[in-house]
Order: structure tokens, then sequence, then C-alpha cells
């Protein structure tokens, strides 16, 4: 793989593995929350303690997180934990039952905790100290990605049966982060230049598809309501 693509690729990567790790294993959680308490036939307060087990176990996750990456390894642990993140999933997506999706919940918090911490490692590793606020912004916004997915399936996932989708999806994905990451992050770290530039160019993309956005959507605010006064120009 060429420099230039393997430092795309782990860029990529690891936006996906923030959102799945964060935005979707709380954000979408929330979004499919009405539809499986009903189809579980959940109280508000099992709903609350599935989400609070989530959050226990990514901050016991995020606290263990610096004393088992001296023992295996940044690499190790992002692979690993990806890889039960997917499994916890999987479970979720799965069962029927509440003390089977409690531990899944769990267990899902545990690893995003550990993929949390190892997948900045990685990234911050694979370039130099002066872009790493850049490149852990664009990282970051693999949440926000996740958060808009959310909101744009929530009709079709929340019809009877569906939401399982909202967790049996991002398992295979999890699944491909552990085991692309590895690759990707070694490729990348050999070249942090490439890298750097690399993050620069999204950064552009990004921003640049930003702002076409904002201006379609104010030229087509102008075109329905033409006596406000909007600042954006066509």
């Amino acid at each position: 793989m060429r420099p230039r693509n393997s430092s795309f690729v782990l860029l990529a990567v690891a936006m996906l593995a923030i959102g799945l790790d964060v935005g979707v294993a709380r954000i979408t959680y929330g979004v499919v929350l009405p539809a499986f308490a009903r189809d579980l036939q959940l109280s508000l307060t099992g709903a609350g303690l599935l989400g609070t087990l989530h959050l226990i176990g990514y901050l016991l996750g995020t606290l263990a997180s610096p004393s088992l990456n001296a023992k295996v390894g940044a690499l190790a642990l992002c692979r690993a934990s990806h890889l039960v993140f997917a499994c916890a999933m999987l479970v979720c997506g799965l069962t029927s039952d509440i003390t089977t999706m409690a531990a899944g919940r769990f267990v899902a918090g545990l690893a995003a905790g550990f993929g949390v911490f190892s997948i900045f490692l990685i990234v911050f590793d694979a370039i130099e100290p002066d872009k790493r606020a850049v490149v852990g912004s664009l990282v970051w916004s693999g949440i926000g990605v996740a958060i808009v997915a959310s909101g744009l399936a929530s009709g079709p996932i929340l019809d009877e049966g569906a939401w399982r989708l909202s967790f049996v999806v991002p398992a295979a994905l999890a699944l491909a982060v552990g085991v692309c990451i590895p690759r990707t992050a070694s490729a990348a770290r050999t070249q942090p230049k490439a890298f750097d530039a690399s993050s620069s160019r999204l950064a552009e993309l990004i921003s640049g598809s930003w702002i076409s956005s904002s201006r379609r959507i104010s030229c087509s605010l102008r075109a329905t309501y033409p006596t406000q006064h909007l600042l954006a120009s066509c």
C-alpha cells in the first residue's frame, strides 16, 4: 500500500473506530431505545440500567488502559478491544434476554474504553507532534458522523425488530477495524510526513464539504423564505 493511501486509510479507520466506540455505542443506543424497550418490554429503570452499565464499563476500560497498554502495546490492545466490542454488540443485537443484554452493554463499554485510548496512541504515534491537534479533531469528528448517520437511519431502525441492525452492523464494522488497524498503522508510521499531508488534505475536504453544504442550505432557505435576511449569499 502506498504511504499516502495507507495514511488516508488509517485516518478513516480511526474516525470509524471513534464513531463506533463513542457515537454508535452511546448515541445510537438512545435512538433505538424506544424500539427495543418496546419489543423486550423493558422498563425505564431497566433501560437506564443498561446505559449505566455501559458507562461503568467505559470508565473501567479507560482507567485500565495505561497499564494494559504497557503490557501488550497499543496495536494489540486496539485490535483485541474492537474484536471484543464486535462480539459484545453482536450479542446485544441477537439476544432477547435482558441479563444477556446487560452483560453485552457492559463489555461493549469496557472494550470501547480500551479502544478509544489505543486508537489515539496509534494515530499520534504516526504523526509529528505539531499536527496532533488537527488530526485529533478529525478523528473525534467520527462521533459527529455517527450521530448524523443515527439520525438519518432512525426512521427505518425504529420499526419492529429492525433495531437489532443498529447492533449487528456496528459489530461488523468493529470487526473490520480490528482487522485493518494493525496493517494501516504500521504503514503510516513509516511515513509521518505523508500522514501529515493526508490529514491536512482530509481537513480541507471536510471543511470544503461543510461550506458547500451550508451554502446550498442557505440558498434553499432564501428561495423558500425570500423575506428573511440571511447572511450567506448564493
